[in-house]
């Protein structure tokens, strides 16, 4: 007990001494209302604290790194929003405008509600939530610019999300596109409001992998969809299959989980260095793999068996398509070009190196059935989807491998097959039958073993079919290639886009933040720097 105790003193008694030794380290006449925070709130503002907030305000553009924990949301914002909202370095009128992560911006509204707004600093906060369904009028935008103004005019503050706010910028391009040049007119007087901007976690908002996509027209099927969905299916029974593929993957590159006879076993590859020495030979052993013994569609892979320069152009990046024979069908060539992307071009190592249901998944109460990102473990992504087709079509088919098909998507998969001709009927059932057979026992089978025997009347039987078939990976591969593809994966001719670049975008150049971290440093927007205080250096 006196050690615990002992511990605790010598973790409490250095916090303290740096309690009692801070200093302040800024004029009070110069900041009034941070002296009226600081009693608000019963605290000191410490000198990294005052530096970062001098940096913001003195070097417009700049984004600085702060140790988390240091007071970043809690003391540096309130006091930058002190210092800024409602008024320039010149003394003009200047709507301030902080930018949030979605997934943090409801907490940083009651934070500052309860500490600014409902004390006796008094300064009023506005939102300004959109998306694409909002149906804007004239009257709407003209109610905005009248909301902003007295928020710039009364010292106030607009709080944002980034996705707010590109999703406003693009709906000016929709409306345009569709001839309604009153209200973009009134939008251009919007976004020409003077203003300044402050990025909130300034790593993550910035983040160059962030995008925001307005699909515009009528949506046509994805160019070369079945050879595409096919080709990613077919690598990935090969990945199930080889067992000299298993033999290059070792605990330091993957993570393996073997499950039931039927079901596609778990298999992630581990980023690293590890990987990195291996991936060549894993892509060519796949494409041996496939040569060897490919399915019945691509048997003519066969003939290239024994061509160097066609196994280098399907798993070498550095290799063009004037390696390849002359002649080819424009079918087949779809089909080398999709092995190309998926392997070469490592789609399928990008698309492995994921994890399930923390990285991505199937969000099953919406109607899009592809996957989707998730935002952490559980928790799909409420309004995303992944741009890449190819990624989108792997990641939907290891998805449904991983979680199995419902009742409804089962018994749709028998409703097609069933409509299918009698051979192609006993071929695929037979495939799936063989996979589940280890699992069935012998008094269930003479009513299993064949097509003909299904009765999709019968919902005793349909239970027992989805005992052993809902995760039958054969089953699923069929479902997903039939029922969802098709009518999924459609893309549009057009699309409007933005980025992190256009959240930095400030036509005077007043645009800083702050983070935690230093990770996105060199894939920052241009608009903006990073800076590295010496009092400040991040974990």
């Amino acid at each position: 007990m006196h050690a615990a105790q002992a511990k605790a003193k010598g973790q409490v008694y250095p916090m303290l001494l740096q309690e009692l030794l801070v200093t302040r380290c800024w004029e009070v006449q110069e900041h009034p209302e941070w002296l009226v925070f600081e009693v608000e709130e019963g605290l000191q503002i410490r000198p990294v604290q005052y530096e970062v907030a001098r940096k913001l305000i003195k070097d417009p553009g700049c984004v600085v790194q702060l140790n988390m924990g240091e007071g970043k949301t809690r003391v540096i914002l309130p006091m930058l929003i002190l210092h800024w909202a409602g008024k320039g370095e010149l003394g003009e009128q200047r709507l301030l405008r902080i930018t949030a992560l979605t997934s943090l911006i409801n907490e940083l509204f009651d934070f500052l509600h309860r500490h600014l707004c409902a004390s006796v600093l008094q300064r009023k906060i506005f939102t300004l939530p959109f998306h694409r369904d909002v149906q804007l009028t004239e009257e709407d935008v003209k109610v905005m610019i009248s909301s902003m103004e007295f928020c710039s005019r009364s010292g106030g503050v607009l709080l944002v999300a980034p996705e707010h706010r590109l999703s406003l910028q693009l709906k000016w391009h929709e409306l345009r596109l569709q001839g309604e040049h009153a209200l973009c007119e009134l939008l251009d007087q919007f976004f020409a409001l003077p203003s300044r901007d402050c990025l909130d976690e300034s790593d993550e908002v910035l983040r160059h992998k962030y995008q925001l996509i307005y699909a515009v027209g009528s949506p046509i099927p994805l160019p070369e969809g079945h050879e595409r969905w096919t080709v990613a299916t077919t690598l990935l029974r090969v990945l199930h299959n080889s067992q000299r593929l298993r033999d290059l993957l070792t605990p330091e590159n993957s993570v393996t989980e073997p499950g039931d006879c039927e079901a596609f076993h778990l298999i992630r590859l581990v980023p690293g260095k590890e990987l990195q020495e291996i991936m060549l030979q894993v892509r060519v052993r796949i494409v041996e793999e496939l040569m060897e013994d490919p399915p019945y569609d691509f048997a003519w892979l066969k003939n290239f068996r024994d061509d160097v320069a066609v196994v280098m152009f399907l798993t070498g990046p550095e290799a063009d398509e004037t390696v390849l024979p002359e002649g080819i069908p424009q079918d087949r060539l779809a089909v080398m070009l999709a092995l190309r992307g998926f392997l070469a071009c490592s789609v399928l190592e990008h698309c492995l190196t994921k994890r399930h249901s923390v990285e991505y998944g199937i969000r099953r109460s919406h109607g899009k059935r592809l996957a989707v990102p998730y935002r952490a473990s559980n928790t799909p992504s409420e309004r995303s989807e992944f741009g890449h087709p190819d990624c989108a079509i792997l990641l939907t088919l290891l998805s449904y491998f991983y979680d199995g098909l419902s009742h409804f998507e089962l018994r749709q998969a028998f409703e097609v097959l069933l409509a299918c001709d009698e051979s192609i009927q006993e071929d695929h059932y037979d495939t799936w039958f063989r996979l589940s057979s280890e699992r069935i026992p012998p008094e269930e089978r003479p009513t299993l073993e064949r097509v003909s025997m299904v009765d999709l009347s019968n919902e005793n039987q349909l239970e027992v079919l989805y005992t052993y078939f809902h995760k039958n990976y054969e089953t699923i591969a069929f479902w997903v290639c039939q029922c969802l593809f098709p009518s999924e994966t459609a893309q549009y001719p057009q699309k409007l886009l933005k980025n992190a670049w256009h959240l930095a975008e400030n036509p005077d150049g007043l645009v800083g933040g702050f983070s935690g971290t230093d990770d996105n440093h060199r894939a920052l927007p241009l608009q903006v720097t990073q800076e590295m205080l010496g009092c400040s250096d991040g974990i």
